[in-house]
């Protein structure tokens, strides 16, 4: 069985709500589900996110290993769940 190695910045988030799933079009996450840290790179997607909105953004997956596809979200979106180490 192979281990997965998981990164000290990895963590579960619990939508506070309602939020555009911008990978697929029309299609939304709704307030309760949960996402994930994308461990992956953003290329300064969250940080330009974060400018343009004049808050703090943060890169999130629906993949519970922190892959692609992400998206961006208002940290105020997200409470901690679960901390997974």
């Amino acid at each position: 069985m192979a281990t997965i190695s998981i990164p000290d910045n990895f963590q579960a988030y619990i939508l506070l709500e309602d939020v555009p799933y911008f990978p697929e079009p029309n299609y939304w996450i709704h307030k309760g589900s949960i996402v994930f840290t994308c461990v992956k790179p953003d290329y300064g997607i969250a940080a330009g996110d974060s400018r343009m909105l004049g808050e703090p953004c943060l890169a999130v997956t629906l993949d519970p290993t922190g892959d692609y596809p992400f998206w961006t979200v208002p940290v105020r979106l997200l409470t901690p769940a679960v901390k997974l180490n």
